[in-house]
């Protein structure tokens, strides 16, 4: 059920046939005749305030042996609104994405969705938007205006915007919402968590003492040697590595011969003092 506004007219003690209204409307107003009281109503999407007083032009004919004499003149009105209901639907929002799911902070990530419209009403200006969050707090510059590519409505059209999102987390959340042009809401069924914004991490030397430019301490050995291997785990977004890793991946003539596990030993994941150690013994490398 659609909520239309008009605007109601009154025009007092005007002896009046036809109406035209001085404002940007293309109809003619015809009035019944009243000693008192003339009235209508019209269809009028522009705002204005209740009891508002506009210009109309006026033409009054009256009949004499020879015709009709027209005197025309400009009169002051009073304005109301008015309201009244038709049978309708809200707008659809279909199919919610965004591309790609993943990547690198500074990157760019377009949001895309289906408008559509039984009515074929289009969407209200400046719709529809996308609300994007991190841990349910809203980004900065949230809600954004998306483009509508096509005038289908009945059909559907897709809307779109590209975003840089310059925050690495893995906790993004985003849903659209919409008005059509009669001011009927709609939001996207679901909150879609994504995307993932994520820097790789890396893995370095340690540039401790034997550990300048390889990753095992020391580089020979018979099948009695302890050899440790350290390695330095770097992620700019502080986040942990998987469970189990980093793992280090022995090889004996090219072919993998034991995997293993690396322990944390110090430091915090963004800085260059993470370190990990893993103590093996029994082969002559």
């Amino acid at each position: 059920m659609k909520k239309i506004k008009t605007i109601f007219f009154v025009l007092q003690n005007i002896s009046v046939i036809f109406v035209y209204v001085a404002f940007p409307y293309n109809g003619v107003l015809s009035f019944s005749e009243n000693s008192s009281l003339y009235s209508d109503m019209i269809s009028y999407q522009t705002e204005f305030s209740t009891k508002s007083v506009v210009d109309c032009f006026l033409e009054s004919y009256y009949p004499s042996e020879t015709g009709y004499f027209v005197e025309s003149k400009v009169i002051t009105a009073f304005c109301g609104f008015v309201e009244y209901f038709v049978e309708s639907e809200n707008p659809l929002l279909l199919q919610p994405t965004v591309s790609p799911t993943s990547g690198l902070p500074g990157q760019s990530y377009t949001f895309s969705v289906i408008y559509k419209d039984n009515q074929n009403d289009a969407p209200k200006s400046g719709y529809p938007k996308v609300r994007v969050f991190i841990d349910q707090a809203e980004i900065a510059g949230s809600p954004f205006t998306l483009d509508v590519l096509g005038s289908d409505y009945s059909e559907g059209v897709l809307c779109s915007t590209t975003i840089v999102l310059n925050i690495a987390s893995d906790r993004y959340s985003f849903y659209f919402m919409t008005y059509d042009m009669w001011d009927f809401y709609q939001a996207s069924e679901i909150m879609v968590n994504q995307p993932v914004v994520n820097t790789p991490p890396q893995l370095a030397w340690t540039s401790e003492a034997g550990y300048e430019s390889d990753g095992v301490e020391p580089n020979f050995g018979d099948i009695n040697t302890i050899f440790y291997f350290r390695i330095k785990y770097i992620d700019a977004d502080n986040h942990p590595p998987l469970q189990e890793y980093p793992k280090v991946f022995i090889l004996q003539n090219g072919t993998t011969i034991q995997t293993l596990s690396l322990n944390y030993v110090t430091g915090v994941y963004n800085t260059i003092f993470t370190n990990f150690c893993f103590r093996t013994m029994g082969w002559a490398y």
